[in-house]
């Protein structure tokens, strides 16, 4: 057996971590390499890593801390989970360090794993950052604001990161490590963009460590399309967006045959809207290969992995982003033309879709899916960076 690489997740939910990871886990175990991964939740592990013969662990997570304070900028997305207090850093750093310890990894690979990435920096264990644009940010002081369309104060920015940056070094200092002096240096890792140069949150940076999105390793089931002449719309929403349903509602209206991934809906929603129109409902993850050859538009949150595909599937997009991360990824997809974001209507609550809009999304979606490249060769340049990282560590 070759190399053992250890892959991290730390942050962030849903499928779109566990996919990527499973997809470059089975092309490094295809390669001759030894495999481990922890993960942030898995739930999903089983089926994704079982069949790989890839061991998963669960990463340590931090005592809930939820101020009431507007995440600003990525020291906020830390001060929330686990680095607001020395003692609960310390104890989620030493449980890192452990499990490197137990795993012996040649190289970590982490993916929004802040405190995996601090915890190799201490043992100077060689770590490779993966990333789709939100969560390494590129290089200044301060980093910039997560929300760069409200106008934030620099100092307060400053400040923020500074309380942060306060326990990172009270905590290395307990161990005899080196202070990191400026929170922007918790960033100083080798890092490789998973996503294409126009898409990344915070602009046009680096563009020679962009390699573009690669596919998710698993395929969920197939569904047929209503019957119908209608467009075809695929849509992935969660329940608790409060424009799911208006919108599921508006489709069905407008006479639109919709295959929809609806995880975690009430079971009394899904049978009422099931009566409403041409609408097959899966809450189990469905093929998105086939449901993309033939789709006509993509309604979803902005999640980076559903994005991508429908942009390699050259498909329009309509979304509905539910937090930061995913309004940055919708704002980067509207700002490149391939996607609409709706404006909520002040009076009424209710949202303003622009039909000439989507119209052209789908024209500049189409023209832009060729330049793309395939996940194929995306996936081929990250595992050639990857091996060359991991004989350099040895």
């Amino acid at each position: 057996m070759g190399r053992h690489f250890v892959m991290c997740w730390e942050l962030g939910a849903d499928l779109g971590h566990v996919n990527q990871m499973a997809t470059i886990a089975a092309a490094l175990r295809e390669r001759g390499q030894r495999v481990s991964v922890i993960l942030a939740d898995v739930t999903q592990a089983p089926r994704y890593f079982g069949p790989l013969g890839v061991p998963w662990f669960q990463a340590p997570q931090p005592p809930a801390h939820h101020p009431g304070e507007i995440p600003l900028n990525h020291a906020d997305l830390f001060w929330r989970s686990g680095y607001h207090d020395p003692v609960s850093l310390n104890g989620l750093l030493h449980a890192w360090r452990s499990l490197f310890d137990l795993l012996q990894p040649d190289l970590i690979i982490a993916e929004a794993a802040p405190t995996a990435t601090l915890a190799a920096r201490c043992d100077g264990v060689r770590c490779v950052c993966l990333d789709n644009g939100f969560f390494v940010p590129p290089p200044g002081d301060p980093l910039p604001a997560l929300r760069s369309w409200e106008p934030v104060p620099l100092a307060e920015l400053e400040r923020r990161e500074t309380r942060v940056r306060t326990v990172i070094d009270e905590t290395l200092a307990r161990l005899g490590k080196p202070e990191l002096g400026r929170f922007s240096r918790l960033f100083e890792v080798e890092t490789h963009w998973l996503t294409w140069l126009e898409l990344n949150h915070f602009g046009p940076h680096s563009p020679n460590l962009h390699l573009g999105a690669i596919q998710g390793h698993i395929s969920g089931q197939r569904l047929p399309w209503p019957d119908g002449m209608g467009r075809k719309v695929f849509a992935y929403l969660k329940p608790d967006h409060p424009h799911a349903i208006p919108v599921l509602e508006g489709c069905l209206r407008h006479g639109d045959r919709v295959l929809a991934y609806l995880p975690r809906w009430p079971v009394g929603e899904l049978k009422r809207l099931a009566k409403l129109g041409a609408i097959h409902i899966s809450q189990a993850p469905l093929d998105m290969h086939s449901l993309l050859e033939s789709c006509d538009l993509v309604v979803c949150h902005g999640g980076f992995g559903t994005v991508s595909q429908s942009l390699r599937a050259g498909k329009p997009l309509l979304l509905l982003p539910s937090h930061v991360e995913q309004v940055r990824t919708a704002r980067a997809a509207a700002a490149l033309g391939v996607a609409v974001v709706p404006e909520e209507d002040r009076a009424s609550r209710r949202l303003r879709i622009d039909g000439e809009a989507l119209e052209r999304a789908r024209i500049r979606a189409a023209d832009h899916a060729p330049c793309l490249g395939s996940a194929e060769e995306s996936l081929g340049r990250l595992l050639d960076i990857l091996l060359s990282a991991a004989g350099r560590a040895a």
